[in-house]
């Protein structure tokens, strides 16, 4: 599963490496936007695999991770 950036905003912390196995409701990271801090959760569990880096500028819709159901 694709998750995607709900609003744009910087990446302040990656809570889990790629390659680790998340449950569904785990909070993957936090998003800075219009200096709110944001969860962004696992919508189901699998293995992560990030597609942005821990600081990173994001824009709404872009692609930050996948879950990848095992």
């Amino acid at each position: 599963m694709i998750l995607r950036s709900p609003l744009p905003g910087k990446i302040l912390r990656l809570c889990f490496r790629s390659g680790e196995e998340v449950k569904k409701g785990d909070v993957l990271c936090i998003l800075e936007s219009m200096k709110m801090q944001i969860s962004i959760s696992a919508p189901t569990g699998g293995v992560l695999q990030w597609k942005v880096d821990e600081g990173a500028v994001v824009m709404r819709e872009e692609i930050i991770t996948a879950v990848n159901p095992r």
